[in-house]
């Protein structure tokens, strides 16, 4: 059944942030009993606004409180953390840590570090999904790609398609109060929006060898990057509308593309 079979599967979360502490805490609830949590950051006031923890959680690493509450919703999941940066360990280990897991999620907000899960995606035939959202959350992307089934990867789509950038950073160093903490209106409920449309992709990522998964059956491949727009999202970047939700067609994986063709340069190590 498809329970049992989420139940076999182990899921590799890079980023415990807004989208990806959101995400692990829906797979627990979807049955998914084994997660490795990956991220080197504390939770701060500043997230509490859009992030699953709360002021109780401000000070502990986002991997641990992440997993505090996953063990309230299942406590018998088994959960690995790992509260810092792991691509600074031997490439060994990194590359053995992708290869025991069905699924990786990149759920990190830093495009190079996106980039380097995916060139271990590549290299480890781990299907992956990358999700977030365009600044203020006007809009944001679902992008997945499956290295066995030759679908492009993360490296063709960011060099053959603009993505908005980020405003830069807002310095929180002298604030005294909340007063003193910029704020948007929905801006969670609009990150949920994306996260929640990133969720059914992965979970119709792990069930496609089900038989009869009606969700398994309903992805498709060539259909692997969804654009999705909010209520304010019309004339910016490639929405036209409110709500503009919808996937961005793909020609293929790029032919100069050194991640998907590896032999155009020496393979990369950590």
């Amino acid at each position: 059944s498809e329970m049992n079979h989420l139940g076999s599967r182990k899921v590799l979360i890079f980023g415990c942030g807004t989208g990806g502490s959101k995400i692990a805490l829906e797979l627990a609830r979807a049955g998914i009993s084994f997660m490795t949590l990956c991220d080197p950051d504390k939770l701060e006031f500043a997230n509490i606004s859009r992030h699953e923890g709360d002021l109780l959680d401000v000070g502990k690493y986002k991997t641990h409180l992440t997993a505090e509450k996953i063990y309230q919703i299942n406590p018998s999941i088994k959960l690995m953390c790992y509260a810092e940066d792991i691509f600074e360990r031997e490439y060994e280990f990194v590359r053995n840590l992708f290869s025991s897991h069905d699924l990786i999620i990149a759920a990190t907000d830093v495009t190079s570090v996106q980039l380097t899960i995916n060139e271990m995606v590549q290299q480890t035939r781990v299907a992956c999904v990358f999700g977030g959202c365009y600044e203020e959350a006007l809009g944001g992307e679902v992008f997945f790609t499956l290295p066995d089934e030759k679908t492009p990867c993360l490296c063709c789509l960011r060099g053959g398609l603009h993505q908005p950038e980020r405003k830069g950073s807002i310095d929180y160093s002298t604030a005294t109060g909340h007063e003193d903490y910029q704020g948007q209106p929905g801006l969670h409920a609009m990150v949920d929006f994306v996260t929640c449309t990133e969720i059914v992709i992965c979970l119709a990522i792990l069930l496609r060898s089900v038989p009869g998964s009606k969700l398994g059956q309903w992805l498709n491949p060539s259909k692997n990057y969804l654009l999705v727009g909010g209520a304010l999202a019309a004339d910016f970047y490639r929405f036209k509308k409110p709500f503009d939700i919808f996937f961005q067609p793909l020609k293929g994986s790029r032919k100069n593309c050194i991640i998907c063709h590896p032999l155009l340069i020496n393979v990369k190590t950590f």
